[in-house]
């Protein structure tokens, strides 16, 4: 990884950790459904970073 990947990944994880601080209500509600594996048993993540995107959630 290069110093420039490097800098812009952590880059996005911080914005990401502030996404998650200041979610929407919407997003708020969706996440007080899928946190603790209350959709069919799976886990997701949110505000998470992805090929240089954040996805507000994900699956992985």
């Amino acid at each position: 990884m290069t110093d420039a990947s490097h800098a812009t990944a952590s880059a996005n994880r911080a914005n990401a950790k502030s996404m998650r601080k200041a979610m929407t209500d919407a997003e708020l509600k969706l996440w007080n459904e899928l946190r603790a594996h209350r959709l069919m048993g799976l886990g997701f993540r949110r505000q998470f970073p992805i090929a240089g995107y954040i996805v507000d959630f994900a699956c992985p």
